[in-house]
């Protein structure tokens, strides 16, 4: 180690060379690591979504439900499972073993859904096929509202899948989903009546309806050029073709019976369909979910043009609005981060200075943006992106990378005044202090390293702070040995006197020297009133802490959950949302409320409680701005 510091002190031109360009890379890498709000995450859980139109909550239980949960079951790391069954609708969430690796997460999505596929053909006619979704953590980083108070959900669709189209068109935009789309059913009002004439059911109506509406293979005809296959098209193309079925024979005349006869066919919009608002208008909601891989940033800056060009070919009594912006939230966390990282360097600089001088506290500082650079060139070289977590432990790291360099400093300064050549202070003073700062280091390293070790979604989650941590604290020890040694025996300049001594510290130390002779005068004192401070936070501080996994999110935005107990009435469900968004609207820093009625909005942020669809459920995003108003100091109050 000696050697190596000799070395780097004697070619510190190189030194400081090398540290120019670790910077350089350091602030490149920073400007193309992956942007995100959220840690990426492989939930070791999934969801399974089956639509059963027209069926009971109990008929949904015994024939859905219960079946997919024994398929379930069968998944290799499987642990447990919870269900819900409502009207028309069930939700399966499947938890896996909480020590599976990702892999292994991976493995029983597979099996998960290879399981659903067998049962397919298990479930009750009319049955939709389920949805598994494996990506439980997926957050929708754009959400946009389309509103107008004269126009249908028909016509409100049909503007929405022009911007859901060009969303999906953005390099960096992996998927998009159109929310509130109110299709078009084809309704058959049968005559009972006339149907009790023929002595017909309803269900065999239905089958009939079912049977000549399939599509047949009738083989195919082979010849010398190969192969021509052959089917029978049934599939209804028009109204009239379903107006023309034939449902029975008149048992008085013997004439073929239509179902026009019995019935009137007709097409409307969908009674039961699930629907969003704006404030009271109807709205559609188009969301888009970012790469993970990706800078948001700049992905976001192409949506805003995107839509401003979009905005320009819509009608002008139509509202594009943006309920949630996730672009906007990482570059202001960013810019925080920036802002702590000067006012760090500024702070390091003002409390050096006050008792080792102006040169010493630039030297010392200027191991603040190389630590970072370096922990930026590793962050990119393994995967870590910039986010929520990661950003917190460069800021835990930003007070405690200058550590080092204050001891190796203090220890040349005190060696150079002594009488020592600046050569040989820069040398000797860190070899002698080598050791202890390592084992400094190592120890801060060793508090955060079993974080890193917890297993499951929650070690997942925080693992970028511990490994930013590391990557800090570590190259912080690199810097303070051999950099700042070759810094400061450049700028090193003799305390002639004992006098220019005391005067560079002051009263600090004079305050200071006093505390401690008074300490070791009344040893006992000063360790028994520790150990009462060590008992009292113990005791009486800590358990007064509150304890959250999750910090509050530091958005503009709200989210309000309802569950009407009036099961099966989505429009008294739709009349309970419109009193609550006009409740809501009434104060002035409310700016717009974007209900979903019997739909749950995509999550905006990871700790958004997963709602399934639910017709007496509803969920409405509430966008406020404090600044309309002084009522309030911050988004708690």
């Amino acid at each position: 180690m000696q050697s190596l510091i000799k070395a780097a002190v004697r070619e510190r031109k190189i030194v400081l060379f090398i540290a120019v360009i670790i910077t350089v890379f350091g602030l490149y890498n920073y400007s193309i690591i992956p942007k995100q709000e959220n840690p990426q995450i492989n939930v070791s859980a999934a969801i399974v979504t089956t639509v059963y139109p027209g069926a009971s909550p109990e008929d949904v239980e015994q024939l859905v439900t219960e079946k997919i949960e024994d398929a379930a079951t069968e998944v290799s790391e499987y642990d447990y499972s919870s269900s819900e069954s409502g009207k028309n609708v069930s939700v399966v969430i499947v938890y896996y073993n909480t020590d599976a690796d990702s892999e292994e997460i991976d493995q029983a999505n597979r099996e998960l859904r290879e399981k659903i596929d067998k049962i397919k053909g298990d479930l009750p006619d009319g049955c939709l096929e389920p949805e598994v979704n494996t990506n439980v953590a997926e957050v929708a980083g754009v959400l946009l509202s389309l509103s107008g108070g004269d126009y249908s959900y028909e016509e409100l669709s049909a503007y929405a899948e022009d911007i859901e189209d060009a969303l999906g068109e953005i390099d960096g935009i992996y998927k998009t989903k159109l929310l509130g789309k109110v299709e078009k059913q084809v309704t058959v009002k049968v005559d009972t009546d006339r149907l009790n004439q023929l002595g017909l059911s309803l269900s065999e109506v239905n089958q009939i309806l079912y049977a000549q509406n399939l599509e047949i293979p009738n083989g195919a005809l082979e010849n010398e050029t190969g192969k021509i296959y052959v089917k029978t098209e049934a599939l209804y193309q028009s109204l009239d073709d379903m107006n023309n079925i034939i449902v029975g024979v008149s048992s008085q005349t013997s004439a073929m019976v239509r179902l026009k006869d019995i019935a009137a066919v007709y097409m409307e919009s969908e009674d039961d369909a699930y629907k969003c608002k704006q404030g009271d208008k109807n709205a559609v909601v188009v969301a888009g979910y970012f790469k993970d891989d990706r800078n948001i940033i700049p992905v976001g800056k192409k949506v805003r043009e995107t839509l401003e060009s979009l905005k320009r070919t819509l009608p002008p009594d139509l509202e594009l609005s943006e309920t949630a912006f996730q672009p906007d939230d990482v570059d202001q966390s960013t810019d925080n981060f920036t802002g702590h990282l000067m006012a760090g360097i500024i702070l390091v600089v003002g409390v050096v200075l006050l008792g080792m001088g102006l040169k010493n506290a630039l030297v010392i500082s200027l191991s603040i943006p190389l630590t970072m650079a370096a922990t930026f060139i590793l962050m990119n070289m393994t995967g870590v992106r910039i986010e929520t977590i990661s950003l917190a432990g460069l800021i835990i790291a930003l007070g405690m990378i200058v550590d080092d360099a204050i001891v190796v400093n203090d220890a040349i300064v005190v060696r150079h005044d002594a009488g020592e050549s600046s050569g040989e202070a820069t040398v000797n003073a860190t070899r002698s202090v080598v050791v202890p700062v390592f084992t400094s280091t190592l120890t801060t390293i060793a508090a955060f390293l079993p974080l890193l070790f917890i297993p499951g979604d929650v070690g997942q989650f925080i693992s970028s702070m511990p490994k930013t941590v590391v990557y800090a604290l570590g190259f912080s020890f690199v810097s303070a040995i051999f950099v700042t040694p070759a810094v400061l025996s450049l700028v090193i300049k003799r305390e002639t006197n004992s006098k220019g001594l005391e005067d560079r510290l002051g009263k600090i130390r004079d305050y200071f020297t006093s505390l401690l002779k008074l300490a070791m005068k009344r040893k006992k004192a000063t360790v028994g009133i520790a150990l009462a401070l060590l008992v009292f936070t113990i005791g009486m501080v800590i358990p007064q802490l509150k304890v959250a996994f999750f910090p509050k999110a530091d958005k503009d935005l709200m989210y309000i959950d309802t569950v009407v107990e009036k099961v099966g009435d989505l429009k008294y469900t739709e009349q309970v949302a419109d009193r609550i968004s006009g409740l809501v609207l009434q104060e002035p820093e409310v700016t717009s409320v974007t209900s979903g009625i019997g739909t749950s909005m995509p999550r905006v942020y990871i700790t958004m409680n997963v709602l399934s669809d639910q017709e007496n459920c509803t969920r409405a995003l509430v966008k406020f701005d404090l600044g309309r108003s002084n009522r309030f100091k911050n988004k708690d109050d």
